[in-house]
């Protein structure tokens, strides 16, 4: 089947392209992920250290009211799905649960589990930090954070990729047979000489 010269050469050059075309995707999608984990990870935790500077002098003088605000707050920012609240003793002072998100139960279920991170469901990132003052616990807080939009943003990037990377081996084969056809004429001419 390919015994020509035509076929030998646009076979030749279709899997050069897919082996370096195989490369620069995985790279590129091995970075890709790798940002944006790392960024998703820098926003969380900057958003969980504000927060947590935010209601340190309130939880001292225990002042509900102003805990609640900054909650209330800091719950409005993208991303976030639940934060609470505990004072030393691990009595709730504060939460907030975004509708249509988290179940309460299960968001309560990953608290009692005392895990500083977990991932669930490639969708939500659970996290928990300790509130301290000078060395002295005065409280933890608990927060779920959403990561299915930089999931499906990578998601769209990468079927984006694999099509330009489908288009380009199409293109690829059809320059390639072109190239093969008008090389295989010239060696006909040459050997009819």
């Amino acid at each position: 089947m390919f015994n020509s010269l035509k076929s030998k050469f646009v076979l030749s050059f279709l899997v050069l392209e897919v082996i370096i075309l195989s490369l620069i995707i995985g790279l590129n999608f091995n970075s890709l992920r790798s940002a944006s984990k790392n960024l998703i990870e820098e926003k969380n935790e900057t958003s969980t250290h504000l927060l947590i500077q935010i209601i340190k002098s309130p939880m001292i003088v225990y002042d509900l009211a102003t805990i609640d605000e900054a909650v209330k707050n800091f719950s409005t920012l993208k991303g976030v799905v639940a934060v609470m609240v505990k004072d030393s003793r691990g009595v709730e002072i504060s939460s907030y649960l975004k509708p249509n998100s988290v179940q309460a139960r299960d968001f309560n279920k990953l608290i009692k589990q005392k895990l500083n991170r977990f991932e669930i469901d490639k969708k939500y990132v659970f996290q928990s930090e300790t509130i301290s003052l000078a060395s002295q616990k005065i409280g933890d807080i608990y927060f779920i954070y959403t990561i299915d939009q930089a999931n499906k943003t990578i998601e769209y990037n990468k079927n984006l990729t694999l099509a330009l990377a489908l288009a380009s081996i199409i293109i690829g084969f059809l320059i390639s047979y072109l190239v093969a056809s008008r090389l295989g004429r010239s060696l006909e001419r040459l050997s009819q000489i």
